[in-house]
């Protein structure tokens, strides 16, 4: 099976935009695809992918997201300002 763009979200955080996009994996279960931008910068940074955990429905993949970009963010990982 080939992953499968789902559900596109975004989410404000500490003046960065936390945007996640939610993917069907090999085995059928949703994973969450994060990039983080600073302020309105358009074009966020990626966060590395991860394959686990795998989550049962869209919308836990879509908060298990959002928090991992909030950790992110917390612990310095995100672009600086431009």
């Amino acid at each position: 099976m080939n992953d499968i763009d789902r559900t596109v979200t975004s989410d404000t955080y500490r003046n960065h935009v936390i945007a996640v996009t939610v993917v069907r994996g090999p085995r059928g279960a949703w994973l969450p695809r994060v990039s983080i931008a600073h302020g309105e910068a358009g074009h966020g940074r990626a966060l590395p992918g991860q394959d686990e955990p795998e989550w049962p429905s869209e919308a836990e993949a879509v908060r298990a997201g959002l928090a991992r970009g909030r950790e992110a963010i917390d612990a310095g990982e995100a672009p600086p300002p431009a």
